[in-house]
């Protein structure tokens, strides 16, 4: 087995994507390719929250090009903040609502400074020339939908959220690309796109996990989406945790595979272990900075929220608070989200994130 780069969560940080990058000798100090007979995946979550969402899918697809000159291939796998992206360009109002909460406000302020629009109103909802942006065929949404949903190389399995279940492996690509190159805005929350599919899972089994892998004859999967403030080796070594929290921990990584060992590498730590041992590895700096660039307000039981609003149309949408749950390590507002516009109301049971949490239960960002 050859060696294998991978690139966790960026989310809108091209500074830190390049610095990881240049960790392993893949792009040199102009950010042009230059490593040569090596394969990089980048495991999704590309947009959102940090200042640079558009530059950074502009960069990759040009670093995708380049790294074919070089005998290399750059592999960027389809995280849900993609997903969510473009459900919002095929005008799916609930992918709207997820996106903005989730740090696509972030994006469409860029959008506005890339356009010269700065002097239009930055709340969200907004342009809808900003959602045809990211509809299938539009100038970002068409380098989305190049991304993959899967990808698997030397019996290793890539994916965003994970997968425990069966699926049409070999041909989720073409079926993905389809559904949103035909405007199935219905699918959106549905099958692999649900809170258990292969985007959002955080919920794992070893049972699910090892039949899947069996199916396969896999080594282990890697995926990113739950940032865990360092790599995790879990499940008997048949899971990986690539999303070391590199916006929120300013911290440029870069993880190499390569036989049965795992090779980490930051500017401040370097460290390599077996891939077949549990084993987690902090890697959150000691001046990290300790909050996202957003703050999530403090709500109680039975508040109702005003979350979205779409101008010039009846349609809004609230969040009923029911309660406050602990799921993995992740603290949520339990409740009902409540669609309404001039012809009927609908509820849909859901959850908000508030924050992750640490061993003692506390927020940590």
């Amino acid at each position: 087995m050859g060696k294998i780069v991978v690139i966790g969560d960026i989310h809108g940080r091209l500074d830190l994507l390049q610095k990881s990058l240049k960790l392993k000798g893949i792009i040199d100090d102009n950010n042009r390719w230059m490593a040569e007979n090596i394969q990089v995946v980048q495991m999704g979550d590309l947009i959102d929250r940090g200042p640079d969402s558009l530059k950074v899918i502009k960069f990759v697809h040009n670093l995708k090009k380049q790294a074919k000159n070089k005998n290399s291939q750059f592999h960027v796998i389809l995280g849900n903040h993609e997903i969510m992206a473009l459900f919002a360009g095929l005008g799916c109002d609930e992918a709207k609502m997820h996106w903005y909460y989730n740090g696509g406000d972030s994006v469409y302020l860029e959008w506005l400074k890339t356009t010269g629009r700065e002097d239009y109103d930055s709340s969200w909802p907004c342009l809808p020339e900003f959602y045809e942006d990211f509809s299938p065929k539009g100038f970002y949404g068409k380098m989305l939908l190049s991304y993959r949903p899967l990808l698997e190389i030397d019996n290793i399995l890539f994916s965003h959220g994970g997968v425990i279940k069966e699926i049409d492996f070999d041909n989720l690509n073409e079926i993905v690309k389809q559904i949103f190159l035909n405007r199935e805005i219905s699918q959106y929350d549905q099958g692999i796109f649900n809170k258990k599919g292969l985007f959002w899972l955080r919920d794992y089994d070893e049972e699910g996990i090892e039949k899947i892998n069996k199916l396969r004859g896999l080594r282990f999967q890697v995926v990113g989406h739950t940032p865990k403030n360092g790599i995790s080796v879990e499940l008997g070594g048949k899971l990986v945790f690539v999303d070391v929290g590199i916006n929120q921990n300013d911290l440029p990584c870069a993880i190499t595979l390569e036989d049965e060992f795992i090779e980490i590498h930051t500017p401040y730590h370097h460290k390599i272990v077996k891939s077949t041992e549990d084993i987690f590895i902090p890697l959150v700096r000691k001046d990290r900075i300790k909050k996202y660039p957003y703050n999530n307000p403090k709500y109680k039981a039975g508040d109702l929220i005003k979350l979205f609003s779409v101008l010039g149309h009846k349609y809004e949408v609230y969040f009923k608070i029911t309660g406050i749950i602990k799921d993995y390590n992740m603290k949520w507002y339990e409740g009902e989200f409540l669609y309404q516009n001039e012809k009927e109301t609908r509820v849909k049971q859901g959850r908000w994130l508030i924050g992750h949490i640490d061993k003692h239960g506390r927020i940590v960002n």
